[in-house]
């Protein structure tokens, strides 16, 4: 639309086929669907017609609740409280402000989901086959919004916060370095991927023994809380066989945490709660 660039997703290996082997391939791809799950087609992508019709079917669903759940009105009712007098002066601003954000990042992420869908099916022409890649980010990130509007359904938190430790007993070990690291690291890739964005702190420039994640995305407290626990790596030593474990704490970050910022609030928020229950 006008100078914007637009990108279409054209599959080369898709063979030609008659009209009627195709709407055979449709005609199966349509009963095929129905077995299908979304958290299948996350683990492990075909690309196949059957896969992008379920994707499909559940946007719609999407959707038509998205467009029912009264979102866009409380949307206009926060802007109409951000522009009374004195907003910016009040206690109670944190609260509001982090709705407005989380329905924003909710607007933003169907929006650009929507747009990949689209060019995955740019005309009438239905394609037999896609980019496999391309059905996993977007099945990921139908499920991302799923669990989002269930969120904001069930006016629950969405942001969460996480600790990785490292144990005194493995910090001088150069095997429990690269693990802590590693583990760090794929968090952080894990919420790139999914636009999430984190902030990163540490006691202090040279910490190497623990690290906290804020997490402030669509539904990271949905897809994070399943990780606190205990996280368990074997490795050798010489020739023996061991087996080694990081901690990582997880929890929702509550409207009355809004003010927080930097390491010493958030890691004090950790001894405010119960320790989260271990894999």
């Amino acid at each position: 639309k006008g100078n914007a660039l637009y990108a279409d997703f054209i599959d080369p290996d898709e063979p030609e086929v008659s009209w009627e082997v195709r709407k055979q391939k449709i005609s199966k791809a349509e009963k095929q669907k129905e077995q299908l799950a979304l958290n299948h087609i996350i683990l492990s992508p075909q690309g196949s017609l059957a896969e992008f019709k379920k994707i499909d079917q559940l946007w719609e669903t999407l959707e038509a609740a998205v467009a029912e759940c009264g979102m866009e009105e409380e949307r206009e009712e926060l802007m109409q409280t951000l522009a009374e007098p004195g907003f910016w002066e009040r206690d109670d601003r944190f609260p509001f402000l982090t709705d407005l954000e989380m329905i924003d990042r909710f607007r933003e992420a169907i929006d650009s989901a929507s747009s990949w869908r689209d060019r995955l099916q740019p005309d009438e022409k239905e394609r037999l086959s896609y980019p496999a890649e391309l059905i996993g980010r977007l099945a990921d990130r139908l499920r991302l919004l799923q669990l989002s509007l269930t969120a904001y359904l069930d006016d629950v938190p969405q942001q969460a916060v996480m600790r990785i430790d490292l144990p005194q007993s493995l910090a001088e070990s150069p095997q429990g370095q690269r693990y802590f690291e590693h583990l760090v690291e794929m968090y952080q890739h894990w919420a790139k991927e999914r636009s999430i964005p984190f902030e990163r702190y540490a006691a202090s420039k040279e910490s190497n023994q623990q690290v906290i994640l804020v997490c402030r995305g669509l539904a990271a407290w949905q897809l994070l809380e399943q990780e606190a626990g205990l996280h368990v790596w074997e490795h050798l030593e010489g020739k023996k066989k061991v087996k080694s474990a990081l901690r990582v704490d997880v929890l929702p970050i509550l409207p009355e945490h809004a003010r927080y910022e930097g390491y010493q609030d958030w890691n004090s928020l950790f001894y405010q709660q119960e320790a989260s229950p271990q894999i």
